[in-house]
């Protein structure tokens, strides 16, 4: 993992002698020009969630479990997670980042919206 400017870049690496290979930084096409996320600003301006390529069910999945993975690491345990309750099973340190993520100002999610 490269760190440039506050922006991580994950890099792979192929062949026995750990050749770098191709990096997403690399590319010049701008973010709002890729398809998959075009896609989501126009359903998000259309109002509606069928337009998307992505049901929404299955990004909350996709992230809860990058979440879950950072929260194993953070506590430095392995975890047991509940898929019908979206909990950690007896663990209420892990269960607080999965309930109430922390945010950076201005970037945060106000209590009422």
């Amino acid at each position: 993992m490269v760190r440039r400017r506050r922006i991580q870049e994950h890099r792979t690496f192929h062949g026995p002698n750990g050749e770098p290979g191709p990096s997403k930084a690399d590319e010049t096409q701008a973010m709002a020009d890729l398809p998959h996320f075009q896609n989501w600003v126009t359903a998000i301006r259309a109002r509606n969630h069928k337009l998307l390529n992505a049901d929404i069910e299955e990004g909350h999945k996709s992230m809860a479990m990058c979440l879950l993975a950072r929260t194993a690491f953070q506590v430095g345990r392995h975890l047991q997670f509940d898929p019908a309750t979206e909990a950690v099973v007896g663990e209420d340190e892990a269960n607080e980042p999965l309930n109430k993520p922390s945010y950076r100002e201005p970037y945060v999610v106000p209590q009422q919206v």
